[in-house]
């Protein structure tokens, strides 16, 4: 163990209570904790902070200090790692300083209408999904969410509410405008920088692409459209992190547009996928 593996996140044990009754072990832990003085300074501060909280809630996993601890790892020393709430918690300020807080706040399960039998199937599904990644195996590749077909439906509603969902459970969660990504994406295609652009929607836990291959009247994809939704889509599929898409195309003609992007879709979102008919009478917009 040196002083980096402790700035990533090992903390004593002990802080100021009192050491052990066995003497030898105790004298271990004195020695690491003179070692690396500054860490063990850190954590305790990290614990007083804490225990100083006066939150009404605090997340189960870490009691609020933002580090989840994963258990002893050698001489009174623990193993720490930053918790999912913190991740979660950026997110949101993410959100807030995108102006997408009150845009997440206005579309929950709550404030989905359900009038017809295709919006009710609609929520039945997305609520399964939340249901389905909070109860899957964590080991496992996590099933995906797609919602497609005629524009004003409820898509984008219900998408973002299993996103606030999940963000209420401390799930860290990234929502992307196809539209707008897709065109800063591209800008950069033959860039050193763009593999690190898409980076952060490759390996973030739970990612929403909103409007996948939006254009007006449905114009088909171009080659640079699909290179990056490729290189999105085909990055998660292989990391295995849950994806959620909506796209007022519906997943046959995805899969026409090109097939490995849709079949890769298929393959992952088989139980929670729905496309909505063509039919001006299911737009929320028109008919509200």
């Amino acid at each position: 163990m040196n002083y980096e593996d402790v700035v990533r996140g090992v903390h004593q044990r002990y802080g100021t209570t009192t050491p052990p009754a066995d003497q030898e072990r105790a004298q271990i832990i004195q020695r690491n904790r003179a070692m690396f003085p500054e860490a063990v300074r850190a954590a305790e501060r990290m614990l007083q902070k804490n225990e100083r909280s006066q939150e009404a809630e605090k997340c189960p996993l870490c009691g609020g200090t933002s580090w989840a601890d994963v258990g002893e790892l050698i001489d009174g020393y623990h193993f720490v790692t930053p918790c999912r709430c913190a991740e979660a918690s950026a997110a949101k300020r993410k959100m807030e300083e995108s102006g997408l807080s009150q845009f997440m706040k206005d579309r929950t399960f709550d404030t989905f209408r359900i009038a017809k039998p295709f919006q009710q199937e609609m929520a039945r599904t997305a609520a399964a999904f939340v249901q389905d990644y909070l109860n899957a195996d964590p080991f496992k590749p996590r099933l995906w969410l797609f919602l497609g077909g005629q524009s004003g439906s409820g898509k984008t509603h219900l998408c973002t509410a299993v996103l606030n969902q999940l963000l209420n459970e401390s799930i860290p969660c990234l929502y992307v405008s196809w539209l707008e990504e897709s065109r800063r994406l591209k800008s950069r295609i033959n860039e050193t920088d763009y593999g690190e652009m898409i980076g952060k929607m490759l390996h973030t836990p739970v990612l929403y692409i909103d409007d996948l291959f939006k254009s007006k009247d449905k114009t088909p994809p171009t080659d640079a459209d699909i290179k990056v939704a490729f290189d999105i889509i085909n990055g998660r599929y292989v990391k295995g992190n849950a994806t959620i898409i909506s796209s007022e195309w519906t997943l046959p003609e995805l899969i026409a547009q090109d097939e490995a992007i849709g079949s890769r879709i298929k393959e992952r979102s088989t139980s929670y996928a729905l496309s909505i008919s063509q039919d001006s009478t299911k737009n929320y917009r028109l008919n509200a």
